[in-house]
């Protein structure tokens, strides 16, 4: 009676969440005292509550799976209004054919590019993308070997396995439509979306229903259905034909958006969608799930990522390495807060087995504005996996090379790259995608002319996207480029990086932000070991956009955490 009772109790508690933001969560598996295994949605603020209650009972703790999410800018929130009757991009890649973020004032890659070609040396590297997946769109093609790419179901696979699901199998989700509650978006799924399903066995309390939640991942790495990893991707490697406008005339023009068009990315799917049925339990197949609601009680989050799912890509990713030695870096442009008892187990579950195969892993510094140091100190959180050790930790800048408003900083960023207003692709058929067609059409009827940042391809859209997702890849790229000339990469562009805010290292931009070409000049006409003396401080920009100077501690996160001292 006291198992059964203490379970009624913690229900109770879980269930008293009443939104459906599944990153703020994670699951608790364990084993009662009779050997059953359980799975709680537990929200992250009550984690360590709920761990600790369960150890006193005399259960087993088997997993906390935590959960991360893609660290991009809602674009309802963070879009800048274009002038009327101006391309917008022309202001934003110039008359150059470059995009502002790889431009001489910022990463420099353009220089690199140039350099190189000089001396005919074509880079044959190749940097992982851990991410949502990557669509196979025109301006990447063949710059993404999806020979090598991956898709995780390692979630939903482990769910089953420990009998946590009531039904699991595989379903097209083609032409099912969700609201996404981050944007409002109602979104459709392509057909052909197939994809394996768990309907977890415990009810979840959303807007004050008990609801069903499903899980959901992709077996295809080109099944990009938030559209994150693909416009990641551009920041490494596209390059896409745009009507430049010069002197009045419209001519097609191959742009620079990456680091460099010869670099290969390999995709890595790893995330997993979450949907939840409100006010619907008890269905034991997707379809009947379907049934029992109407499309506006189908809430869906996506672009969520979990330790399983994580660790599986890794190792993946670890045995590719060592059978590839074109593979260089990987890029994680995701993160989310660990308490201090598990962020160790999961760097070192999740990040290790990557470094040790010689790779430089890249993450997103994340985007809450916060101190890290502080919340590390006063909150026992750790950013994950931009603070696990060796990790290479990515601050975001806006276009004077400054800090942005909403990124992370602290004593563990490297570097700090573009990513406020970058200008990259989304898959149209992606949720990101379809975000932005949409808000291209209000702006059209608001304003009557074309004022929104987009460029429609068709299959494709050239539009702007921000955070620290799309900071970590430029950096990445230049970790990769850099290595197919030096086996010190990562110095040689501490070195020639950018030095910005004073003296470096310091907790905004770490070393500074890369300068791509002149670490290639550098290495081609300097001798290697010879220390730079570069202290450039660039604060040019060459279009204006809504910038903030300085960082900012957002406090209202932190209002319902308590300092987690106790040991769990």
């Amino acid at each position: 009676m006291r198992s059964v009772a203490l379970l009624l109790v913690l229900s109770a508690l879980i269930l008293a969440a009443t939104s459906f933001n599944i990153s703020n969560y994670a699951i608790v598996i364990y084993k009662d005292v009779k050997g059953h295994i359980h799975g709680q949605l537990v929200p992250r603020s009550q984690l360590t509550k709920f761990v600790m209650t369960i150890k006193a009972e005399g259960y087993n703790l088997i997993k906390v799976d935590h959960f991360y999410k893609v660290q991009v800018l809602n674009p309802k929130l963070s879009v800048q209004d274009v002038p009327p009757n101006t391309p917008w991009y022309t202001q934003m890649v110039g008359n150059e054919g470059i995009a502002w973020q790889v431009d001489k004032y910022h990463l420099n890659a353009a220089e690199g590019l140039e350099i190189l070609d000089e001396h005919g040396i074509v880079p044959n590297v190749k940097v992982a993308v851990i991410d949502t997946g990557v669509a196979n769109v025109t301006p990447l093609a063949g710059k993404v070997d999806y020979s090598e790419g991956y898709a995780s179901t390692a979630l939903v696979d482990n769910l089953a396995y420990l009998g946590l699901c009531n039904a699991t199998g595989t379903v097209d989700l083609g032409g099912l439509q969700v609201e996404d509650p981050i944007d409002g978006l109602n979104y459709t799924f392509p057909q052909g979306a197939y994809a394996k399903y768990c309907i977890f066995a415990i009810p979840a309390n959303v807007d004050g229903y008990n609801s069903t939640v499903v899980f959901i991942q992709f077996a295809d790495p080109r099944m990009d259905i938030v559209g994150h990893g693909t416009f990641v991707s551009s920041q490494i490697v596209a390059s896409v034909n745009l009507p430049l406008v010069n002197n009045g005339n419209s001519t097609y023009t191959n742009v620079l958006l990456g680091v460099h068009p010869n670099i290969t990315v390999v995709p890595i799917k790893a995330d997993y969608i979450a949907i939840a049925f409100v006010n619907v339990t008890g269905c034991q197949d997707f379809s009947a799930c379907v049934q029992n609601t109407t499309v506006d009680k189908r809430i869906m989050e996506a672009g969520i990522f979990d330790d399983f799912s994580l660790a599986d890509a890794a190792n993946y990713v670890a045995n590719l390495a060592f059978n590839d030695p074109h593979l260089k870096a990987v890029n994680m442009s995701l993160g989310g807060y660990d308490d201090e008892y598990d962020f160790p187990s999961d760097c070192q579950w999740i990040i290790d087995p990557m470094t040790s195969a010689g790779l430089y892993v890249v993450a997103a510094a994340g985007n809450d504005g916060y101190n890290l140091d502080q919340i590390n100190s006063d909150y026992g959180f750790y950013e994950f996996p931009a603070q696990c050790p060796g990790v290479i930790a990515v601050s975001a800048l806006d276009g004077r090379n400054m800090i942005t408003f909403f990124s992370n900083y602290g004593s563990s960023i490297t570097f700090g790259a573009p990513g406020h207003h970058n200008v990259g692709i989304y898959w149209s058929q992606s949720i990101l995608g379809q975000l932005m067609g949409e808000l291209y059409k209000e702006y059209l009827t608001l304003y009557g002319e074309p004022v929104f940042p987009l460029y429609n391809a068709t299959t494709y859209y050239v539009t702007e996207g921000s955070g620290t997702s799309y900071a970590a890849p430029l950096v990445s790229g230049a970790v990769a480029l850099l290595s197919s000339l030096t086996p010190n990469p990562v110095d040689v562009l501490k070195q020639t990086a950018k030095k910005l805010y004073g003296n470096t290292p310091n907790p905004y931009v770490g070393y500074g932000e890369p300068d791509v070409g002149a670490a290639v000049k550098m290495l081609f006409y300097k001798p290697h070991n010879e220390e730079s003396t570069s202290t450039t401080t660039v604060t040019t920009t060459v279009y204006e956009g809504a910038h903030i100077a300085g960082p900012f501690l957002i406090p209202f996160f932190l209002s319902g955490l308590k300092k987690r001292r106790k040991k769990k």
